[in-house]
């Protein structure tokens, strides 16, 4: 819904472009603590390492087959939900049951949990021969993905599991895995107390009193152009399914869109997806809306970035706020923030990263 009053209009914006001050190593390294990230596009997957010292390594990309983006575009449509867990009620566990009692006969004989699952299975096994290379190494990761109406926690829960792949504690109060867009903001630095390490009280209490922002992320690929908006401060991890979400097939990079086919999608999407009214109460219509690039290096290369850059520029113009924006690293991103909060939810017991199921 568009805002019932609009804000007034301001000048083309300087869109900020944020860059995270993380070297990339190419040493080994016998840190104490190191945790995995692995980061499920809609047509790739990419890992990252995060070290007891703060740095990070980015282990590799594999790129995904037909039948997985296939996949992936039939999950991006609202057809495709079913019930799930976590439940909202009783009656919708009741109505899931049969597919639940499916799901465990198939894995009691070694099956993966659907033929979804064993589509998504493929490729983090993919990637895990990349990132766990040393025989009888413990594989074990926290699973970025993208938000997709039909692409559920339990998926990538028995998808990993069907390839011994054990999936952290992104949280240290939470077992989900994260969403692409908060891993991305997690690996910007965003939402995420200085020190995690001296005092836990102390750093939920820096996180609480963090700014929100109105985030989007724009997951941009050769295959497709996936936004998806949520109001952060700290980093926040749920369940349940988010339905301001809106998948391109048609922009993907291999297409070659226009910065005019690009800029009308943004607009369309804040004005459809940002509405100053949601539930009960009114919402102050947003002044800064913060964009977070990700996706494919190569769909930003040469004047594709700019030209993105503009389009979101003069979409966020004409909805009437102003742009910030990240844009860094956008292949592993997703894969470092990930591995940030999997570290991070290791250290704040003090113990080593421990899987989740």
């Amino acid at each position: 819904m568009r805002c019932a009053a609009p804000a007034p209009r301001r000048s083309l914006p300087s869109i900020l472009m944020q860059y995270a001050q993380y070297p990339i190593l190419t040493t080994t390294h016998n840190s104490e603590i190191s945790t995995v990230g692995i980061a499920l596009t809609v047509d790739h997957a990419t890992a990252s390492v995060r070290y007891q010292n703060g740095t990070f390594e980015d282990l590799g990309r594999v790129e995904a087959n037909a039948e997985y983006k296939e996949l992936m575009r039939r999950l991006s449509s609202p057809d495709a939900c079913h019930p799930h867990p976590p439940y909202e009620s009783s009656e919708e566990e009741w109505h899931d049951y049969p597919r639940q009692l499916r799901r465990r006969l198939r894995m009691l004989v070694g099956l993966p949990a659907s033929s979804d699952v064993a589509i998504l299975a493929e490729l983090l096994e993919n990637i895990a021969q990349i990132t766990f290379p040393e025989p009888g190494s413990q594989r074990a990761a926290v699973i970025s993905y993208p938000a997709l109406w039909a692409l559920y926690q339990e998926d990538l829960y028995d998808a990993a599991a069907h390839r011994g792949i054990a999936t952290l504690r992104s949280s240290p109060w939470g077992n989900y895995q994260s969403v692409e867009l908060v891993s991305a903001y997690a690996g910007h630095g965003l939402g995420l107390c200085k020190d995690p390490v001296s005092s836990f009280d102390r750093c939920f209490e820096e996180e609480e009193h963090l700014p929100e922002r109105l985030v989007v992320l724009f997951e941009y690929t050769e295959y497709a152009l996936v936004m998806h908006r949520r109001y952060l401060s700290r980093v926040h991890l749920d369940p349940f399914m988010d339905t301001f979400i809106d998948p391109s097939f048609d922009l993907g990079s291999a297409n070659h869109p226009s910065g005019a086919d690009i800029q009308k999608f943004v607009l369309q999407f804040l004005l459809h997806k940002i509405g100053c009214y949601e539930g009960y109460y009114p919402f102050t219509c947003p002044e800064v809306v913060t964009f977070i690039l990700t996706g494919s290096e190569s769909s930003y290369r040469g004047e594709n970035a700019r030209m993105v850059i503009e389009a979101i520029a003069v979409a966020v113009h004409e909805f009437g706020s102003t742009g910030e924006l990240f844009f860094s690293n956008p292949d592993f991103m997703a894969a470092r923030g990930a591995a940030e909060m999997a570290w991070r939810a290791s250290v704040v017991e003090n113990r080593p990263p421990t899987p989740t199921q």
